[in-house]
């Protein structure tokens, strides 16, 4: 009787007699890939959610900062809202976010639809940018 035989019919052996035990570990491990699976799934909501929220902000700050690169002073509508991207950011990373959205309309006039600052206001913009990156 050679040894892998063995070994096998002592597995089957083992798998037919406690097949209670058995049920029960695949259940585990069922269950466990499940909540991983719906863990994912969440977790890649959470980030459409926040894309959706972020992609036209990042877009209107690109644009933004383009033509403030080309030393136009004048700044078009701001047709976003900031604030909707806070209840996706952390409790830290919300109050930085808070700060740079204060120090990019600190740097504008909305009224004169002009800009103050050039340097300080696509320093503001690439600061608001490294929140509203798609993920």
């Amino acid at each position: 009787m050679d040894a892998e035989g063995f070994l096998v019919r002592q597995f089957a052996c083992f798998f037919y007699n406690n097949h209670f035990l058995i049920v029960h570990i695949w259940a585990t491990i069922c269950i466990f890939l499940a909540v991983l699976a719906c863990g994912l799934a969440l977790f890649r909501h959470r980030i459409n959610k926040f894309n959706s929220v972020s992609d036209p902000i990042e877009t209107f700050l690109r644009n933004e900062i383009v033509s403030l690169r080309h030393c136009s002073s004048s700044t078009p509508e701001i047709t976003v809202d900031f604030e909707s991207l806070s209840p996706y950011l952390n409790r830290r990373r919300r109050g930085e976010y808070r700060e740079a959205v204060n120090q990019y309309l600190a740097g504008i006039h909305a009224e004169h639809k002009s800009v103050k600052d050039i340097p300080a206001t696509i320093q503001a913009i690439e600061k608001l940018l490294t929140y509203a990156r798609h993920r």
